[in-house]
């Protein structure tokens, strides 16, 4: 039995069109195993021992190769991290000094943005590990945190998880620790993949919940959370909430997250392009940027992908399974 990961009702074997999904950075493509909450109607991974074997130490070896997030206006690139900083501290008009905790760190773009605009707060950065510790530390971090959530204990004035919580295999119980070592008057950002926008949301394998603006709703109030706002019109592929404790502990009746035949259909995005690529007889055909998307059709398709092309001057000129980068102009 496996129950969900948002309401821990029982749940049941999902069927879709798409049956294979890829590790980041993996180079074959592996079985899509879905799971459906009839209770609530969220849909995740099946956490299994395969689920377990696929992943094979991605965080201790392998995910390396995180770019940033950009935002694209008027033709120009722009740092998201940097504009989402801007945005909190402006809507939470957030105080000189204060103590920032950003859980899953990865290589740290989210706590330099921050960093650079609120130079007078500590900030703190938690990963699972100490492989990108060196290149976080660079951002003038208080202390760096390793491994389980579990085992922070400190208080926080601002906790994020920006792309994250979408990564538990066990989110409401991460969620009800970062509430305990919240102050009374904190605040959480939390930002995910909305299945509704992102395409390519089932395919990426270590993606465990599939989130709409209802069952994230849900699990952050079952973790004794309410939300303050939801920046709906930031950014269409996120979904960006800032909430704080419940203090009332009252929790609101679960709301049904509901797919239509229309975000099945746009879950479909890649299978399409992949038969267009298969139908072509071009010598050279790149990838445009290297990603989520990318990393599924490259692992499909890897026979035909000569090249790829982006936008992070933190990819241009590397190399993607002996394949080069070049710049998008």
């Amino acid at each position: 039995m496996y129950n969900c990961l948002v309401c821990e009702n029982k749940t049941s074997k999902f069927n879709f069109k798409i049956k294979t999904c890829v590790a980041p950075m993996g180079y074959n493509l592996v079985p899509l195993k879905l799971m459906h909450c009839k209770k609530c109607g969220h849909l995740q991974k099946k956490i299994d021992q395969n689920w377990f074997n696929n992943m094979s130490n991605l965080y201790e070896k392998k995910y390396v190769f995180i770019g940033k997030h950009i935002a694209i206006k008027k033709n120009k690139v722009f740092d998201r991290n940097e504009l989402i900083v801007k945005l909190i501290n402006k809507f939470l008009k957030l105080p000189k000094k204060g103590k920032l905790l950003d859980i899953g760190c990865g290589v740290g773009h989210f706590v330099g943005s921050f960093k650079q605009i609120k130079r007078n707060w500590d900030v703190y950065a938690h990963d699972l590990t100490k492989l990108n510790k060196n290149i976080v530390m660079k951002h003038k971090i208080k202390k760096f945190f390793i491994g389980e959530v579990k085992d922070i204990k400190e208080k926080f004035d601002l906790i994020s998880l920006n792309h994250v919580v979408e990564h538990l295999t066990e989110p409401r119980s991460i969620l009800s620790h970062v509430n305990s070592i919240l102050e009374d008057n904190g605040r959480l950002i939390i930002r995910l993949p909305n299945i509704k926008t992102v395409h390519n949301d089932l395919t990426v394998l270590d993606h465990c919940s599939h989130f709409t603006k209802e069952s994230l709703e849900n699990i952050l109030n079952l973790s004794g959370f309410k939300i303050k706002k939801f920046f709906n019109d930031f950014n269409k592929t996120e979904l960006f909430v800032i909430a704080s404790k419940n203090k009332k502990k009252k929790f609101n009746k679960i709301k049904m997250s509901k797919l239509s035949k229309k975000d099945f259909d746009n879950l479909l995005w890649l299978e399409r392009v992949s038969k267009k690529i298969i139908k072509d007889n071009s010598d050279n055909i790149g990838l445009f940027g290297v990603g989520t998307s990318s990393f599924y059709l490259f692992a499909k398709l890897k026979n035909k992908i000569k090249f790829f092309v982006d936008e992070d001057s933190t990819k241009i000129g590397n190399y993607y399974y002996k394949k080069k980068i070049y710049e998008a102009n």
